[in-house]
């Protein structure tokens, strides 16, 4: 958890990263928060239908931070954007499931 809040707490400068065309350490970032999302979001949907209502607010805050940092991109670097928001895709569908 406290890895997650450290990468989420450096995401503003993602953009500034990548505008600058920094991409190997914005793509390092973001890959860390992507892999402890995908992480959280497996120990989730392993979750019993009860305690998923428990958790549900703070996965969905997760989620929804992570897709505004791949959005935040967009302008700057369709492809990187490309890449992340179908991974980001994917997160959803498995959450989903």
């Amino acid at each position: 958890m406290v890895r997650f809040d450290y990468y989420m707490s450096v995401s503003d400068f993602i953009v500034s990263l990548v505008k600058s065309n920094e991409l190997e350490y914005s793509k390092e970032i973001i890959d860390k928060i992507e892999d402890l999302l995908i992480r959280r979001v497996s120990v989730f949907s392993n979750l019993d239908e009860d305690e998923q209502i428990f958790y549900i607010e703070g996965i969905t805050s997760d989620i929804n931070n992570y897709s505004r940092i791949i959005n935040s991109i967009e302008l700057f670097n369709s492809e990187l954007y490309d890449n992340y928001k179908k991974n980001l895709n994917e997160i959803l569908k498995n959450i989903v499931e």
